[in-house]
């Protein structure tokens, strides 16, 4: 199961400071529930579609990788000796396997998700933690304002519906 985190400061500072001085990269992901599944069937089970989404993200992530339940529908990808263009690589592996994926098939459901995804990255974006966080969390809202479903990069204007 994937890692929900409750106390995400604490996690956040004892993960970054075992990896101070090596690149570091970050993906916050942004989950689409549709609303119509979610007034239909309740919120059990939009829980339950979040938590096979994370068994998706964690099936796609190597060991050393580390995926987080981060809020209601967020999670963050962690990613150390990574830089921004593997995180990207990562993201977009990650956005195409979310799409392809019907979840809750057996209970005869199958729910397609889209997800929003902010990519950044140590050193390119940020310095600490708390700035990597905001740069992943903005490039994120980049994309969930505009189109929905994509990826952006932290500290540029670029974004990806592809």
């Amino acid at each position: 199961m994937l890692h929900i985190a409750r106390m995400p400061t604490r996690f956040f500072s004892a993960f970054f400071q075992s990896h101070h001085g090596n690149r570091l990269g970050f993906i916050q992901e942004f989950v689409e529930l549709p609303d119509f599944q979610i007034h239909k069937f309740g919120h059990l089970i939009g829980s339950r579609t979040l938590r096979e989404l994370g068994e998706v993200i964690k099936s796609n992530l190597t060991d050393k990788q580390k995926g987080i339940r981060y809020g209601g529908d967020e999670f963050v990808i962690i990613l150390p000796k990574t830089d921004k263009a593997r995180a990207y690589d990562i993201a977009k592996r990650l956005r195409s396997k979310i799409k392809e994926t019907r979840f809750l098939t057996i209970e005869g459901l199958n729910i397609k998700l889209t997800a929003s995804f902010g990519v950044a990255s140590i050193p390119e974006d940020a310095s600490n933690y708390q700035e990597l966080i905001g740069e992943a969390d903005k490039a994120m809202y980049q994309v969930k304002n505009t189109f929905r479903d994509g990826i952006s990069l932290a500290k540029t204007t670029w974004a990806s519906d592809y």
